[in-house]
């Protein structure tokens, strides 16, 4: 999923895979994933028992999956645009889907949980280190419900929108520079106003937009 390919037109290597995606109940090791920190994760089930269509994170602290980008795809993806897609179920703490890209962006952080009340909420992060807080949207409907979230960031542009069950929610996130780490596509789960961390993901998908 890290290929190169060399683009005639404008004489400079582009990743010729533009998608990486985790679906269902597989295991993400299994798909090019490598898991980092403290981590458990269990297949669930389709409703009808049949079969595996997600898979439960678990963590007493803080733990994810992560799939480094090539260079060459963190510069398209800053140069050309990209979408982050993800389903979610929060359980405890926050469940996360993160971007980094490196040397050729900012890290793109979206979190799900649940307030005192049962709601959930979807947070675009603008700041960790003190204190988790970001721009926020509040979900209206049953507190285990799954929810689609799509990150969107079209070309040449640096801040990103938001679309819940295809419905745009928030606009104008920049993303932020704290904890970069280079990790690439990240999904995972971490304790927040919690003693344990739990999260269920059915679909993790980054697209990079082709050039233009």
């Amino acid at each position: 999923m890290t290929w190169t390919g060399w683009n005639w037109a404008e004489r400079r290597w582009e990743p010729s895979v533009r998608s990486i995606e985790f679906a269902g109940g597989c295991d993400p090791d299994e798909i090019g994933f490598a898991k980092h920190l403290d981590l458990v994760n269990r297949v669930v089930y389709n409703k009808a028992h049949t079969g595996f269509d997600a898979v439960r994170l678990l963590s007493g602290d803080q733990g994810f999956y992560y799939y480094r980008l090539s260079r060459s795809q963190e510069y398209a993806a800053s140069r050309h645009g990209w979408s982050l897609q993800a389903t979610i179920q929060p359980i405890q703490g926050l469940a996360s889907v993160n971007l980094d890209l490196g040397p050729a962006g900012g890290r793109y952080d979206l979190h799900v949980f649940l307030d005192p009340s049962g709601k959930q909420i979807v947070q675009l992060t603008t700041k960790i280190e003190k204190g988790i807080d970001g721009m926020k949207y509040t979900i209206e409907g049953p507190p285990d419900a799954f929810h689609d979230y799509q990150l969107i960031c079209g070309s040449g542009v640096r801040s990103a929108r938001l679309l819940v069950d295809g419905v745009e929610r928030l606009r104008g996130y920049s993303g932020h520079h704290e904890y970069r780490s280079d990790y690439g596509l990240v999904f995972g789960t971490l304790l927040y106003h919690s003693d344990r961390a739990e999260a269920v993901f059915k679909r993790v998908r980054l697209e990079i937009n082709p050039v233009d």
